[in-house]
């Protein structure tokens, strides 16, 4: 009878670590797609300031010339 009690309390034990762990996972998974999402923008946003400082060059240099 208690070896029968102990099973069935490490049953119960190993369902709810199965439980946690899967909450855990998903979490994991939900925090790599929004860092995916985030690098997204982040280069979208390196390629504009890029854009940007090229015109800028451009500009400086055509400015420069027509001194």
């Amino acid at each position: 009878r208690a070896l029968a009690q102990r099973s069935s309390e490490a049953a119960r034990e190993i369902n709810d670590l199965i439980l946690k762990s899967g909450g855990q996972v998903k979490r994991g998974v939900d925090l790599v797609g929004k860092t995916g999402e985030a690098l997204k923008q982040i280069v979208a946003s390196v390629s504009d300031i890029s854009v940007l400082v090229s015109e800028i060059a451009v500009s400086s240099k055509q400015q420069s010339v027509s001194r």
